[in-house]
């Protein structure tokens, strides 16, 4: 899986770091078909603008002889607004908070019942007895 320029092209190129494939390498036998899923991951502080690039599958032989090359691509645009530093880090963090669901809301959850339930007990005695 490879990330490449369009020829010619007026934006920016995508930098290949930005890409993340899963998986990042398949192996296929005739007639048979795999879904790959591309990731862009945009660092903190990317410049701002226009971009583009070809994600591109390319075939890989081996062996001696004569060789034929075939690649598959998909073309992707994009723009990169600018944003303040805290910005950036609001939104990874509520991208995080979004990706990791029900766990980012489920774990505090219980831990502010733990706490709401340790403050009864501290403020209120409870006492269960059996008249006679």
């Amino acid at each position: 899986m490879v990330v490449s320029s369009v020829a010619g092209q007026s934006r920016a190129p995508v930098p290949e770091s930005w890409v993340h494939f899963s998986p990042s390498e398949v192996t296929l036998e005739p007639g048979q078909t795999r879904k790959v899923q591309p990731r862009l991951s945009l660092p903190t502080g990317a410049d701002p603008g226009d971009y583009e690039g070809l994600l591109a599958a390319q075939i890989v032989t081996g062996g001696a002889g004569t060789q034929v090359g075939a690649a598959a691509g998909a073309k992707v645009t994009f723009e990169v607004e600018s944003t303040t530093l805290l910005g950036a880090w609001w939104h990874k963090l509520s991208t995080a908070w979004t990706e990791h669901a029900p766990w980012t809301w489920l774990v505090p959850a219980v831990l502010a019942s733990a706490l709401v339930l340790s403050q009864l007990r501290r403020r209120f005695s409870f006492r269960v007895e059996k008249r006679t």
